[in-house]
């Protein structure tokens, strides 16, 4: 008789509104043997352990909440959801899922470094995703990585976007899709 498989291990990066969401639901559903959990900071992410391990002992999941400190930990999981938030204060009136970039764009590359060459999937959810998500790729060089956003990002036309790793301006314009 073969011994039943144990799910691997998923790391959630980030311990906001979005990383407690996904780390809930993998602990609920019992999708992996672990959930391990880092945050810039480690206050979060420790209360957000405590949290998962109260909830998996009242719904009896099998499922363990592991902090840990850096995200180069994570390398030994199957999967990676990167959804951390760079730390600013969004002050636009217009145009509010731009005004992220500056802020998110280092964090992720730092991120993106110390997951160098990892060979499980990462998948992206901080805005803007597409931005992001290639900037992980292209830094980290791992070769699955995917941006899970809404139709904003897919729909952002390419010449929309800046440059890789800078922020809109405001003067880029789109191009009237009525011309032809």
């Amino acid at each position: 008789m073969t011994p039943p498989l144990t799910p691997p291990p998923v790391g959630v990066i980030g311990a906001g509104a979005v990383g407690q969401s996904v780390a809930m639901l993998l602990a609920a559903g019992g999708w992996c043997e672990s959930v391990r959990i880092v945050s810039r900071t480690g206050l979060s992410a420790q209360t957000l352990v405590t949290d998962l391990e109260d909830m998996c002992q009242v719904t009896a999941s099998s499922v363990r909440a592991v902090h840990v400190t850096d995200a180069g930990q994570l390398a030994s999981c199957e999967a990676v959801v990167v959804c951390p938030r760079g730390d600013f204060t969004n002050t636009a009136r217009t145009d509010i899922r731009m005004a992220s970039p500056n802020a998110n764009i280092p964090v992720i590359a730092g991120l993106a470094r110390k997951l160098a060459h990892y060979q499980g999937l990462v998948v992206m959810v901080t805005n803007p995703v597409d931005v992001l998500t290639r900037l992980f790729a292209e830094v980290s060089g791992c070769p699955h990585v995917y941006g899970v956003g809404s139709n904003t990002d897919t729909a952002r036309p390419p010449h929309t976007c800046p440059p890789l790793g800078r922020a809109p301006t405001g003067r880029e314009r789109p191009r009237d899709r009525r011309a032809r």
